[in-house]
C-alpha cells in the first residue's frame, strides 16, 4: 500500500471517529436538555400540586344534569382544561347496578362562578384559570343517576391533583 493510500485511509478513519464523537455529543447534550426540561416541569407541577387545595363543596342532581361546586381553597391558581377528568362512581337506574363513568373536560360546562358574594353566569364548556379563593360551578349531563343511593364524586387535572366528595344527591 502506498503512502498516499495510507494517509487516506488514516483520514477516512479519523473523519469517522470525529464524526462518531461529534454525534455522541450531540446525542448527549440533547438527552441532557430533555432530562432538565423533564426535571423542570415535574417540579413545577409538584409545587403546582403542593400549593393547591381544591375542595367539592356541593354536588347536586336536577333532570339529569349533575353539578358540583369545586373549591380552590390553596394559594395558587390551577388549570380547568383538556385533560381534566370528572370520575363518577354510581349506582345506574337504568341496569340497577354500579357504574363508573369517565368524563372528559370536553363535556363538562363551567355554569357559575362565585367571587366576593357574587355570581356570574358562564354557561360555557371553557377552559379557566381557577384563583385562589373562587369557586365554579361545573355541570354534566348524566341520566340515569339512581338518587337514593351514594354518589363518589372525583375531580382530577392533568397535573395529578385530584379531589373527591361522597354524598348521597337525594331528590
Amino acid at each position: 500500500m502506498s503512502a498516499l493510500s495510507t494517509a487516506a485511509v488514516a483520514a477516512i478513519v479519523a473523519i469517522l471517529i470525529l464524526s462518531g464523537i461529534a454525534f455522541f455529543m450531540y446525542v448527549f447534550s440533547t438527552n441532557v436538555s430533555y432530562v432538565y426540561s423533564v426535571a423542570q416541569t415535574s417540579a413545577n407541577n409538584l409545587k403546582r400540586i403542593l400549593g393547591s387545595k381544591l375542595r367539592i363543596s356541593s354536588v347536586n342532581y336536577v333532570n339529569g344534569t349533575l353539578c358540583l361546586n369545586l373549591s380552590n381553597e390553596g394559594s395558587i391558581s390551577v388549570i380547568l382544561d383538556r385533560g381534566s377528568l370528572l370520575l363518577l362512581d354510581y349506582i345506574s337506574l337504568s341496569t340497577n347496578s354500579r357504574e363508573i363513568t369517565l368524563i372528559p373536560y370536553e363535556r363538562i360546562k363551567v355554569n357559575r362562578v362565585f367571587l366576593n358574594n357574587k355570581t356570574f353566569i358562564i354557561n360555557e364548556n371553557t377552559a379557566m384559570e381557577l384563583l385562589p379563593g373562587i369557586t365554579v360551578e361545573l355541570c354534566t349531563e348524566v341520566n340515569d343517576i339512581d338518587t337514593s343511593s351514594r354518589v363518589i364524586v372525583v375531580f382530577s387535572l392533568p397535573i395529578g391533583l385530584k379531589v373527591s366528595h361522597v354524598t348521597y344527591i337525594g331528590d
